[in-house]
C-alpha cells in the first residue's frame, strides 16, 4: 500500500492553515454552545428538525469538521513531540516550525537565517516536520515515513565503500 502522491504538499498546507483551523473549529463550538439559533416561524414542520441548535449539530458533524480536526490534533501532536524532546536541534526544529508555519513572520530560507541554521538543515528539518504531519494523518505509510525521518549516515560515504 502506497501512501497519498501529494503528502508534501497537504502536509504543508495543514501546517499553514493550522491556526485558522484551530479557529474555524472553535468558533463552530461556540456557535453551538452559546447562539440563539435561528428565531422559529412556529409553523408545522412534517419531518424535519425543529430544534435549530441541533440542525447546527448535524451539520457540524460532517466529513470536512473531522478532516479539520484531524489536521489540528496532528499538529498539535508534532508541537507536543518537539517539546518533549528536549535536544537542541528538536528546539531548533520548534522554532522553524513556529516561525514559518505558525506566525508566518519568515520563509524557510530566513527562518534558517534567523535561528543560526545551514539552509539545507531547515531543510532536512522542514522535510522531518512534514513527513510527522503526513505519517499522523495517514498520508505516508509507516515505511515510507522512515525513508524522510531517517538521519544522515555516519562518516562519509568512501569510508563504506573501504570497509
Amino acid at each position: 500500500m502506497t501512501g497519498d502522491p501529494r503528502w508534501r504538499a497537504r502536509a504543508r498546507e495543514a501546517l499553514y492553515n493550522y491556526t485558522t483551523t484551530k479557529e474555524l473549529l472553535k468558533k463552530g463550538e461556540e456557535d453551538i454552545i452559546y447562539s440563539h439559533g435561528q428565531p422559529r416561524d412556529h409553523r408545522y414542520r412534517r419531518g424535519g428538525v425543529n430544534n435549530p441548535t441541533q440542525i447546527k449539530a448535524l451539520l457540524l458533524d460532517t466529513a470536512e469538521r473531522r478532516r479539520m480536526l484531524a489536521q489540528v490534533r496532528a499538529v498539535e501532536r508534532l508541537i507536543a513531540a518537539l517539546k518533549r524532546d528536549g535536544r537542541r536541534h528538536r528546539v531548533k526544529a520548534l522554532q522553524l516550525l513556529y516561525l514559518v508555519y505558525i506566525r508566518h513572520t519568515h520563509s524557510l530560507y530566513y527562518a534558517s537565517l534567523a535561528l543560526d541554521l545551514s539552509e539545507r538543515t531547515a531543510k532536512r528539518m522542514n522535510s522531518a516536520l512534514l513527513s510527522f504531519v503526513a505519517r499522523e494523518m495517514g498520508w505516508l505509510t509507516p515505511a515510507e515515513a522512515e525513508r524522510f525521518d531517517a538521519p544522515p549516515a555516519e562518516g562519509p560515504p568512501a569510508a563504506a565503500d573501504r570497509a
